[in-house]
């Protein structure tokens, strides 16, 4: 088996999809808060700090 390299940056998606498959993308490492506002928003990563709105429509 030949060597490889290794890519710098793991790609968003693996290399084959078939169609009709759910996946979900590979979290890419960047920004992190400190650990206190990490523990108050429940996610270390900005990247996921996303708003939760109750009931699933639309509304503001």
């Amino acid at each position: 088996m030949p060597v490889t390299e290794v890519p710098l940056q793991t790609p968003v998606f693996p290399g084959v999809t078939p169609p009709g498959m759910a996946y979900v993308p590979y979290q890419q490492w960047g920004e992190l808060y400190d650990a206190e506002k990490g523990f108050c928003r429940g996610t270390m990563f900005p990247v996921l700090d996303l708003p939760f709105k109750m009931g699933g429509d639309c509304k503001e």
